[in-house]
């Protein structure tokens, strides 16, 4: 593999409050490929953040980017929550952003993802239940999520919080 893609969240560029971008970087050549593409950029005037959690790539080469909106919420979702776009090979553009929950009183904050064949596996910290860490599996081939609602991770899906006394904290990790 000599392309490797980066997602960054960055706090100056062109004057916007933390925007997520993405860019392909050549390890052969050791240079950035094309410009940087800016998959989302928060409301400086109403102190909003973006920060990018986590970027894959299926073995189709869809790339997949999820970032995360901070306490004051914004681009249409509530504080502290995830989404993702998707951009397929070939296509100029990212998706349009398809949040992480599935509504309520939850979040769907700190998420990682990762590809199996071409679905986006996710795991993030959520409020749902008994609160803890949840999952939601995206189709990248028909762009839609696999679950009518995020899964939550513990006993009879309810959440993590109160195992053992753990707190599941902010961030989830998910792998294959």
């Amino acid at each position: 593999c000599d392309v490797l893609h980066v997602g960054w969240s960055d706090r100056s560029v062109g004057g916007v409050y933390h925007s997520a971008w993405y860019q392909t970087f050549s390890t052969s050549t050791r240079k950035w490929i094309g410009a940087p593409v800016r998959i989302a950029a928060a409301n400086a005037s109403l102190k909003q953040s973006v920060q990018v959690r986590d970027i894959t790539v299926t073995p189709l080469d869809t790339v997949a980017i999820a970032y995360g909106i901070g306490a004051t919420g914004g681009l249409g979702m509530g504080a502290y929550e995830c989404a993702i776009r998707v951009r397929k090979k070939g296509q100029s553009s990212f998706s349009a952003q398809y949040a992480m929950r599935s509504g309520g009183l939850s979040w769907s904050r700190e998420a990682s993802i990762v590809t199996s064949g071409e679905v986006i596996h996710c795991a993030f910290k959520n409020q749902k239940g008994d609160g803890g860490i949840a999952y939601r599996s995206f189709d990248t081939t028909t762009l839609k999520w696999q679950q009518a609602s995020q899964v939550m991770v513990g006993p009879n899906n309810n959440g993590t919080r109160g195992i053992d006394g753990i707190n599941a904290g902010n961030k989830a990790l998910i792998s294959k």
